[in-house]
């Protein structure tokens, strides 16, 4: 279980935001997890579900975003562990700060299971100078939290797009993710990247039809198997 926890860290497991990029949930609700900074004025509502690793892992995600205020709802399922997070956040103009709530089971001293809850605070900001975007993200989760700080970056071209992310979590190395979105047609982009932190190559389809969208996503992994993921948003 020890190997498993250090691969279900909830970092964007959308099928919209290969290998974790943050500024890939530009205006999006997904966008309330780590980046509230991104959150557009738009209603606009995600789900997604994916099963990781030859279903090792199943995750779930929920979310809707609407002037600038995102709530999103995160879950995790491995044999016996099931973690559920909770995220309310807002932005303004190019700031956002947010508020992840996360209740576990626990065992007390005296043997019982109580559910205690995990609070994270984030905060973020975003700048542009065409064609490329910057994001910077600090997840603080207190002394005994796993604190982090993420900066993103964003290549913005006419036919494709480029992500690269820097996370710094503590009592971890520094990871990257890199992926890269292709705009082949008007209701087709394919997305393709890699994730350093938990070594997986990823490959995915979106497809667009006025505000409704649909995707897939494959990711690969040396030792753990294989993992699909879709999601729907509009």
């Amino acid at each position: 279980m020890l190997i498993l926890i250090n691969f279900i860290s909830p970092f964007l497991p959308s099928p919209f935001s290969l290998s974790s990029n943050i500024l890939s949930t530009f205006s999006r609700p997904e966008a309330v997890l780590y980046s509230p900074q991104l959150l557009g004025k738009n209603l606009s509502f995600e789900f997604s579900y994916s099963s990781d690793f030859s279903n090792i892992i199943n995750r779930y995600y929920f979310g809707f975003q609407f002037y600038n205020f995102g709530f999103g709802w995160y879950s995790i399922k491995a044999d016996e562990f099931f973690e559920n997070l909770f995220a309310v956040g807002t932005s303004y103009r190019n700031l956002g700060i947010g508020l992840n709530i996360e209740p576990q089971n626990v065992l007390n001293s005296n043997g019982n299971i109580e559910t205690k809850f995990y609070l994270r605070g984030v905060a973020g900001f975003y700048t542009y100078f065409e064609p490329f975007w910057f994001s910077g993200s600090i997840l603080y989760e207190g002394k005994e939290g796993r604190n982090a700080g993420i900066f993103s970056m964003r290549y913005n071209a006419k036919n494709y797009d480029i992500f690269i992310d820097a996370m710094l979590e503590e009592n971890y190395p520094l990871s990257f993710m890199i992926s890269s979105l292709l705009k082949v047609h008007p209701m087709v982009n394919i997305l393709l990247g890699y994730n350093t932190a938990n070594m997986t190559f990823n490959a995915g389809l979106i497809i667009f039809k006025s505000n409704f969208k649909l995707g897939y996503r494959f990711k690969t992994h040396p030792f753990l198997g294989n993992s699909n993921g879709i999601g729907v948003g509009f």
